[in-house]
């Protein structure tokens, strides 16, 4: 079974910089917990002489068991764990592929048969905090946010160092990007096999991203309801609606709130937003509404994604029109794939 990572490349590493570009330099996958030379210092709670045995200790490290036992008798001397560090050495295995992003622009690598865990306590490896690393890792440009689905993008705002993504598309879609690039390259690899995509509702909201998903609903309430969206109340200050909309028809004010993801959402948080017959819409793509009074339903109205799904799905022109390019994008994207 091939199994999708996420990178993240923010180390300690001496310049405070992301460690991308040397990944792709050296054609590695690395973490920290490098064994810092400032970490052994620690250890050595000012003796010199105890500190350079602690680091020829260090330096001979060749494998992740020799990594391990080395980290076992100091233990939280040290790190708090080095889980990822035992993710990296034996659970990616060859096959598998690997995303990291560089200023904005994302890469994926594939872990060939010959890659292997090692560790190197070089100066460039240290300072880098890149020292626990895979090897043989070709690094492959595909591009900015726009490039990709919207759950690989948000699987880099936080988690762990190094985790799987299992978002239902994103193993077909990684897969594909990969034997397309190849190809476009001119580079010998044997290509991966896989089933047709699934079109279905909960593929669709995997690739779009939060903006997509406030987008959507914005022109799915302008089509059914007549409401335009007032573009100076889009605010990072307003945490419990996007944005504020103008119904064209009625002058009546109405609020969004869009969470595309497991989030549940309670109606007694936009109570305060219904004065003067206001209403609120409220989407949460794979989370739970709770109308926290029955009267609520009179003014808070959840959309479900199946309903945007389905929207999307129509040929109308005059719903085709309204849909942003990014987000016809992957309409486009999935039908074609699972057809």
């Amino acid at each position: 079974m091939t199994n999708i990572w996420r990178l993240q490349t923010n180390t300690a590493s001496s310049d405070g910089q992301s460690i991308a570009p040397f990944l792709i330099e050296k054609r590695t996958a690395a973490i920290g917990w490098s064994l810092l030379d400032k970490d052994l210092e620690r250890l050595s709670k000012g003796d010199s002489r105890k500190f350079e045995e602690i680091k020829n200790k260090r330096n001979l490290i060749k494998n992740f068991n020799d990594y391990e036992n080395f980290y076992n008798k100091y233990k939280k001397q040290l790190y708090k764990d080095i889980n990822c560090v035992r993710n990296l050495a034996n659970s990616v295995k060859f096959g598998d592929l690997i995303w990291i992003r560089d200023r904005g622009i994302y890469f994926l690598g594939k872990v060939k048969e010959n890659s292997k865990y090692n560790y190197c306590y070089e100066e460039e490896y240290l300072n880098k905090d890149a020292a626990n690393y895979i090897n043989s890792i070709d690094w492959i440009k595909i591009g900015d946010e726009s490039s990709i689905p919207g759950s690989l993008t948000t699987a880099f705002i936080r988690g762990r160092t190094l985790q799987k993504i299992h978002k239902k598309g994103i193993p077909e879609f990684s897969k594909l990007e990969y034997n397309r690039l190849i190809d476009e390259k001119n580079i010998k690899d044997k290509k991966y096999n896989f089933d047709n995509f699934e079109n279905d509702c909960e593929t669709f909201f995997n690739y779009l991203s939060p903006s997509d998903c406030e987008d959507l609903v914005c022109m799915y309430l302008f089509y059914k309801k007549g409401y335009i969206c007032i573009p100076s109340t889009n605010k990072n200050s307003t945490e419990l609606y996007e944005c504020v909309l103008l119904n064209y028809k009625t002058g009546k004010t109405a609020y969004i709130q869009v969470k595309n993801g497991e989030i549940n959402l309670e109606t007694k948080n936009y109570e305060h937003l219904i004065n003067d017959n206001n209403e609120v819409y409220i989407l949460t793509t794979k989370g739970k509404v709770t109308f926290s009074k029955e009267q609520h339903k009179n003014y808070i109205k959840e959309i479900t994604s199946e309903n945007l799904y389905h929207f999307v799905q129509n040929k109308d022109l005059k719903i085709q029109n309204i849909i942003p390019k990014n987000i016809k994008k992957w309409i486009n994207f999935l039908s074609k794939k699972s057809s």
